[in-house]
């Protein structure tokens, strides 16, 4: 077979040793390199019967590889100090991931991954297994963050993908229950009789004496900067609101659900048919809709995730 000179920077002259590709591509590259991200090629170094010690072109020696030229490209100009090169498809990333996790490449793991999703629409989850797959432990966070913004149906649904063989059961229920510790917080926010995150006794149609009152009670607030407690009028027009705001988290996750949007509440306090009410309550449906969109945020950083590695 004919060789073949691979591209720049792997052209001869520029490297002291050969790796020499299935498909009879000659890349031309530093020693030192190789040796610094890869263990296994500072063994093969280094042991006197290695074919690296015996074969030789010139004064390089050879190294026979079982990758095809397209994998030993790419995976070779992760290890350089180059612009890192744009891996096309989930194909392409598992071939060239396999290569690196042969040869013990830790050290590029992480600029593999990352190219590979920059390059392609990656779903969470997967990227969180990604994350364990090669020990990335920022990016077991941000991953697992980012799946806070799908329901726990659409996670689990996701969960069909044979790529959670690289997951342990544990690492997948931390993660599930990361998510449910979160939504429970969230739905907290408006099924419960706490409402002392949005200052409840401020909205004038709380207090309102209006005939529309589903229930008399007394619930959580905040008077002064401390917690107490107040007997507030709640709307039947309020509780379908709420209620409605609990099944959209159910349904697409509390990050996905529009908080601003009052419409059909609006509709509703207009067919209660209460002046007061109907004067104050769009605008102070739209600040409570801003209020829980910032505490929705906010119990992110409060939900605890376990990641052990």
């Amino acid at each position: 077979m004919a060789r073949v000179l691979a591209s720049e920077p792997f052209v001869e002259g520029y490297g002291d040793i050969i790796l020499r590709s299935c498909d009879g591509v000659d890349f031309h590259v530093s020693k030192c390199i190789v040796l610094v991200v890869s263990p296994i090629f500072r063994d093969m170094f280094s042991l006197p019967d290695s074919p690296a010690a015996n074969r030789y072109e010139g004064v390089r020696p050879v190294i026979d590889m079982q990758e095809d030229s397209s994998v030993l490209d790419t995976l070779l100009r992760f290890c350089y100090p180059v612009e890192p090169p744009e891996i096309p498809s989930k194909h392409d990333f598992e071939r060239i991931a396999a290569t690196a996790q042969k040869f013990e490449m830790q050290s590029v793991y992480g600029r593999i991954v990352d190219s590979y999703i920059s390059d392609n629409i990656v779903h969470p989850l997967e990227q969180y297994i990604l994350a364990h797959r090669f020990k990335l432990h920022q990016l077991a966070i941000d991953s697992a963050e980012k799946c806070l913004d799908y329901s726990l149906s659409e996670l689990v649904g996701q969960a069909r993908s044979p790529d959670l063989t690289y997951l342990s059961a544990n690492d997948y229920n931390w993660l599930l229950q990361y998510h449910q510790e979160y939504f429970n917080a969230c739905t907290r926010l408006v099924n419960g009789r706490d409402f002392s995150w949005c200052n409840a006794e401020q909205y004038a149609f709380v207090v309102c004496p209006c005939a529309d009152n589903d229930e008399i009670m007394d619930v959580d607030v905040d008077v002064g900067g401390e917690r107490g407690s107040a007997t507030v009028s709640w709307k039947k027009w309020w509780f379908n609101h709420v209620s409605r705001i609990e099944e959209a988290m159910k349904a697409r996750g509390p990050t996905a659900v529009n908080y601003i949007d009052v419409s059909q509440a609006a509709a509703d306090v207009i067919a209660s048919g209460c002046q007061r009410c109907r004067d104050a309550a769009i605008v102070e449906l739209h600040d409570f809709g801003k209020a829980l969109r910032w505490e929705v945020k906010n119990e992110k950083s409060n939900a605890s995730l376990e990641i052990y590695f």
